[in-house]
């Protein structure tokens, strides 16, 4: 359930969101305190300022670039973020943000590595294309803090690692949008890690990448809009891993891009409906996970095997099949010049029939998912 408050003045946007969720009492990874079996924390919460095609924001919010191969906005961070306009065709956002720290015993004495995310996303619209390049740049360590380098937004991130000496790990995304109506064609290729030379064993290291392709057909007809979706999604294995597991590309224990991770393909289908107050989104998915993970202990096999190639899938790939159901309502309950409310329910159902489940030869079962929500937000205006 989602409880908040917000407000405008101006130019200006106040928004504090929180979040209460049975399902963070269960889940062994959620970071919080827990209590009479419930969990909370804050989900949005930030100031912005907007200026026409300009804005900055601080706080914690969610952000996804692109398809979300590489940042998906699963979960908000805390960070600064903004958004200029350079001339009529180009746009660049910047942001920089904390994420959570990463722990280690030595012995008895607790170890704690900083962890910092920084990006940039140069945009190129012209017409009905679309096109845009992003960096992003996870990097920590003990006693790290944020480096002003990795704060500029012209700054190119990688060239600064390599100035600098560090190891931190860079990620490059390659956007394109194409909107014919009523067909809109979207694409994303993400590299982790290319080996262009081969002249020493550690060019031999696998490609670390991923990539999306996604359709979109748009349809109307008495006030109601429908979308009809495919999309293929693929990434492979090791992409988003590091050698030091403080540069790996999780956050609370859950990957800042594509959900299943990595060493994994999935294909699916669906069409969405929106109505002036409701809506809701029926989809069917068919996936290949290989036993990879971002948390995988590195190793490097090439090194001493001059013919080594990985397998894709690697090792025992489970395979999962299934659909899923989404139905939400939304509407403002209150409205006057000075304030309004919004109140919303959602519930999601989700089957899928899992072969080879966790990787082991064989071992068939059932899975099913269901989530119901409730939000409440009271927004002031001209506060």
């Amino acid at each position: 359930m989602n409880i908040g408050v917000g407000g405008m003045h101006s130019d200006f946007t106040i928004l504090g969101i929180y979040r209460l969720d049975s399902g963070y009492y269960y889940d062994p990874e959620y970071f919080g305190a827990r209590w009479e079996r419930i969990a909370g924390k804050a989900d949005q919460v930030y100031l912005r300022w907007r200026k026409g095609d300009y804005y900055v924001q601080f706080g914690r919010d969610y952000l996804s670039y692109g398809l979300g191969v590489a940042l998906s906005g699963a979960k908000p961070f805390e960070m600064a973020q903004a958004k200029f306009r350079l001339g009529k065709y180009v746009n660049l956002h910047w942001f920089i943000g904390q994420l959570d720290e990463y722990v280690e015993w030595a012995g008895t004495t607790k170890v704690i590595y900083n962890r910092f995310l920084a990006g940039h996303m140069w945009e190129l619209s012209v017409g009905p294309a679309n096109l845009s390049f992003s960096e992003l740049m996870l990097f920590g360590g003990v006693g790290r803090r944020v480096e002003m380098y990795y704060m500029l937004p012209l700054f190119e991130l990688h060239g600064e690692q390599l100035n600098h000496r560090w190891d931190d790990n860079t990620v490059w995304i390659l956007n394109g949008k194409l909107l014919l109506p009523p067909v809109r064609l979207r694409g994303e290729i993400v590299i982790d890690d290319y080996q262009i030379e081969h002249e020493t064993p550690g060019d031999r290291e696998p490609t670390e990448a991923g990539l999306a392709a996604q359709v979109d057909y748009g349809l109307s007809f008495n006030k109601l809009f429908l979308t009809p979706t495919v999309r293929y999604e693929l990434v492979l294995n090791r992409t988003f891993n590091q050698s030091k597991p403080w540069n790996r590309y999780l956050y609370e224990g859950k990957p800042l891009g594509a959900q299943l991770g990595n060493d994994f393909d999935k294909i699916s289908a669906g069409i969405k409906l929106f109505g002036k107050d409701f809506g809701g989104n029926l989809g069917v998915f068919y996936i290949r996970k290989g036993e990879g993970r971002i948390d995988d202990p590195w190793t490097e096999p090439w090194l001493d095997d001059p013919n080594y190639k990985e397998p894709f899938p690697t090792g025992v790939v489970e395979r999962k099949a299934g659909f899923s159901v989404d139905l939400f309502y939304d509407r403002g309950f209150y409205e006057s010049k000075n304030f309004q409310s919004d109140f919303s329910v959602s519930l999601s159902l989700e089957y899928s029939r899992v072969n080879n489940a966790d990787h082991i030869e064989g071992k068939e079962r059932n899975e099913w998912k269901i989530k119901f929500d409730l939000g409440l937000v009271l927004f002031g205006k001209g506060f």
